[in-house]
């Protein structure tokens, strides 16, 4: 009997889990981190088994996708902190700098996303959040292709 192609990449994870919980402890420093971007691939990677070819060596491509969502979460991160979506140390705030065009930056920032359409706008949001394009889709009962062009 064939196996599936979520099989397949499950075993392939299994296999090759160690050297990606390596590569994600090189790009966090950070164990527990490491093994949430790790979780976060392996989730990504079986969410879409159905897209999956198999080409090459499938370690090469699970690190290519753990790069990326590693690197896409620390954009959104910085953007969540200058809109002041996260919480920050005391006088770390963007808000608190002394200079009066980082202030008027982020405000405008802020301003630009509320005057953007209320749909657009929540999705803007959610995203800057960490809602990857899948969740904001489902939450929002709309199709993947337009909360990309959102």
């Amino acid at each position: 009997m064939e196996k599936s192609c979520k099989d397949l990449l499950c075993s392939k994870l299994i296999e090759t889990r160690k050297q990606l919980l390596g590569f994600a402890l090189i790009l966090t420093h950070n164990q527990e981190q490491a093994q949430d971007l790790l979780q976060q691939t392996s989730l990504v990677i079986l969410a879409n088994a159905d897209n999956y070819e198999e080409r090459g060596c499938f370690y090469s491509w699970a690190m290519e996708v753990m790069k990326h969502i590693f690197f896409n979460e620390l954009k959104y991160r910085k953007y969540r902190v200058t809109l002041g979506y996260d919480d920050i140390p005391g006088g770390a705030s963007p808000f608190s700098s002394n200079e009066p065009e980082s202030e008027y930056n982020c405000r405008e920032i802020v301003r630009l996303i509320t005057s953007l359409p209320p749909a657009h706008s929540k999705a803007f949001k959610l995203l800057l959040d960490g809602y990857s394009y899948n969740e904001i889709a489902s939450k929002e009962g709309c199709t993947l292709g337009r909360v990309k062009n959102c």
